[in-house]
């Protein structure tokens, strides 16, 4: 006799899992300005995708920006983007006119490389982009996206990053691959972990020119693996998220990211709707992205 304990288990097992983040994602939908101004066509936008997603163990799809990129299904970037019409519109844009023509960027984060191709394109075979993704299941996908585009200026590293060498756990965003973090308590999968600082050096990289983080909650100690490199490029520009409830889970918070940059010469930005830059108090960000310049 199955017993009711289990029946809510086994079902939510058999549940796929695009169903089961919809209840999130229907909430997200409604916020966005595409769909106030036509929700028929949001609403269709998100019910295709969800079909896609549970029917496909891989998705093709054109960014906002005019990239086509393969995808594995719950993937927050590619959801955003296919359902709101962009995602992270204004840190993009940000970060494409803070780029040129020979600019070395690092990606640490990359996911499934929205943000290493945008440089690639942008930078061009004078310049470099290294893009760190952890997760091989992910990485499979960086690498595929830089292979359709060609580009043979983007380093692609199967890594962590922190702040000593060695190895570590990693938990897989099952719900939004973009979650996917350091696990403490060794569970999921072992990777190799290495600091920017000497993984930079071995690359033959001895400064940086945009550094972009995003390992949920695990940007501390990133940082401190690359006191070296931020201290050897000047014009260094660092975008970084901050998020309270990632970083607690390293028993760091907000303030202890800020004083951290501040102590290391940075000031603070917001991004602007339209990708400008504008005053911001950092103290009082507890979610979304900072950008950090040290003052001309």
């Amino acid at each position: 006799m199955i017993s009711k304990e289990w029946i809510p288990i086994g079902v939510r097992r058999a549940i796929p899992n695009p169903i089961k983040q919809l209840p999130w994602r229907v909430q997200w939908m409604r916020s966005t300005s595409r769909y106030k101004d036509d929700y028929i066509k949001t609403v269709s936008s998100l019910i295709g995708w969800t079909i896609k997603e549970i029917c496909s163990s891989e998705l093709r799809y054109v960014t906002s920006g005019g990239m086509e990129l393969l995808t594995m299904p719950n993937n927050i970037s590619a959801f955003q983007d296919q359902i709101a019409g962009g995602f992270e519109t204004n840190l993009l844009m940000h970060f494409r006119r803070a780029l040129s023509p020979g600019s070395v960027v690092c990606d640490v984060g990359g996911n499934i490389g929205v943000y290493a191709l945008e440089a690639a394109r942008v930078v061009g075979q004078t310049g470099k982009v290294i893009s760190y993704e952890a997760h091989p299941y992910t990485f499979d996908f960086l690498t595929r996206n830089i292979n359709l585009h060609r580009f043979d200026n983007v380093i692609p590293l199967n890594v962590a990053v922190g702040d000593t060498e060695g190895s570590i756990f990693l938990n897989y965003g099952q719900g939004n691959s973009g979650s996917t973090h350091v696990a403490l308590n060794q569970e999921g999968i072992e990777v190799p972990m290495v600091t920017l600082d000497e993984s930079l050096r071995r690359h033959g990289i001895v400064y940086l020119d945009y550094l972009k983080i995003d390992v949920e909650g695990y940007e501390l100690p990133v940082l401190r693996g690359a006191l070296n490199i931020i201290k050897q490029s000047p014009s260094l520009i660092i975008q970084i998220e901050v998020d309270q409830g990632n970083l607690s889970r390293f028993g760091n918070d907000t303030n202890e990211l800020v004083d951290f940059l501040l102590q290391l010469g940075f000031e603070p930005r917001g991004v602007a709707p339209d990708g400008s830059t504008t005053s911001v108090n950092p103290y009082t960000v507890k979610y979304g992205d900072l950008i950090w310049r040290r003052p001309e």
